[in-house]
């Protein structure tokens, strides 16, 4: 190999590895802000470069390509293991099948312009079209709680597709024209899984909302019954309102101003709705707060609020639902398995900024790779409850502090509000 066609070789190779990462982007939403990923890239383009000059070994090549992109992945991406090998296994069998695509058009049909730097360079921009396509049509980047039986099925559909597209390439056909065709099939399978994917992620997200929506109609219903409750209480009381202020002109006449006092207490006691823990003005925070805090109040919990919030809508119901209804979830869980039971909330907003702090009392909170696991799965798994709310969180460009410091389990979270409304604006 010529200096020339080594110095072209390496430009190629810059231009692929961009496009991989590109399409590794389409899976992830969040950067892990660490540039090591930029030291792996130079590794894997001056390792692979060597590699091919010095061997020209298809397979050690693969594994070489595997291996580092698997890497850049996991260095620059957020999420989980499995969602990274998924990710890098795709896009190392589509790459594959889009280079036997065009070496085997240009070598059956255009021999006269076969060359390999031309048939790398438009290899490379067919991989980048089938990214611009599923960029366009599919939503590949969110996050979604798949299961490990999933995700290995799913896995080896690419894993398969390396493999058999290695034997079709390497193999011996007598027509061209259905090794072709089994490669372009091969790229449709991989096609598909990106459409399946997308479509488990729908579903799970129509999961979570008709979860929070069945919450929410709980909520709603006690709601209810609390305005009901308060409506007969008051009914009465503006039945009995001469007799009423009677009794507390008599009181005021006589001078029995202890007797008046506790008159009043009584009354005001007679018209309290004992579900009714919270009047902030605002029906979506009262709903919640009064619904989570009845069912605290039945576990024995001592609990203290403190609401301070516009009485209009300040965020949509469905990312307040997801925030709220999470963090006191959690909270109500892990007091169930304590005997000293205290909730605290302070929830408040202030110049476009939303405050939310919930301490509750714990028996023991397990924690690994940084997040705390859920008791209800007998601490096998990670919680997803928390990953919603961070997602809620991050949408704001806000933070969330977790942690426990001797029996208080503490959460405090800042939503930017104002600034999630100039965006969507």
């Amino acid at each position: 190999m010529g200096l020339v066609e080594m110095v072209f070789y390496f430009v190629q190779e810059l231009f692929k590895i961009y496009v991989l990462v590109r399409f590794a982007g389409l899976f992830f939403q969040k950067d892990t802000g660490k540039k090591i990923y930029l030291l792996l890239g130079l590794s894997y383009w001056i390792v692979n470069g060597v590699l091919h000059i010095a061997m020209a070994n298809g397979w050690v090549n693969l594994a070489s390509t595997l291996l580092f992109y698997s890497a850049i992945v996991t260095a620059k991406y957020k999420g989980k293991l499995w969602k990274k090998l998924l990710v890098a296994f795709l896009g190392i069998a589509l790459g594959m099948a889009c280079e036997d695509i065009v070496w085997l058009v240009m070598n059956n049909y255009f021999a006269e312009m076969n060359s390999s730097h031309l048939g790398n360079c438009m290899s490379i921009f067919l991989l980048l079209a089938m990214e611009i396509l599923l960029q366009r049509y599919l939503q590949l980047g969110r996050e979604a709680d798949i299961s490990s039986l999933n995700c290995f099925v799913m896995l080896l559909i690419p894993v398969c597709s390396i493999v058999i597209t290695d034997i079709l390439v390497g193999g011996v056909f007598e027509n061209k024209d259905r090794q072709l065709v089994g490669i372009a099939a091969i790229v449709l399978i991989n096609l598909f899984v990106f459409y399946l994917y997308d479509m488990i992620l729908k579903a799970y997200e129509e999961k979570l909302e008709n979860t929070v929506l069945t919450r929410q109609v709980s909520m709603y219903e006690n709601q209810l019954e609390i305005l009901k409750e308060s409506r007969r209480k008051l009914n009465g009381f503006q039945h009995d309102i001469r007799h009423h202020f009677l009794m507390i002109s008599g009181y005021v006449k006589k001078g029995k101003y202890e007797e008046l006092l506790d008159y009043i207490d009584q009354s005001l006691h007679y018209i309290q709705v004992e579900k009714e823990y919270v009047r902030s003005g605002n029906e979506e925070i009262d709903c919640i707060l009064n619904y989570m805090l009845e069912r605290a109040e039945r576990m024995g919990t001592k609990t203290e609020v403190s609401v301070s919030v516009p009485e209009k809508r300040f965020m949509p119901e469905l990312d307040l639902n997801i925030l709220l209804s999470n963090l006191l979830e959690n909270a109500l869980e892990a007091l169930a398995q304590c005997d000293s039971r205290k909730l605290s909330i302070c929830i408040k907003t202030e110049k476009g900024i939303l405050y939310i702090s919930i301490y509750n009392t714990y028996y023991d909170i397990k924690i690994k790779d940084g997040k705390f696991m859920s008791m209800k799965r007998g601490f096998e798994e990670k919680g997803i409850g928390l990953d919603h709310v961070r997602g809620v969180v991050e949408k704001y460009h806000g933070g969330i502090d977790v942690r426990s410091e001797q029996e208080l389990f503490k959460i405090d979270a800042v939503l930017f509000l104002s600034a999630c409304a100039e965006e969507t604006s």
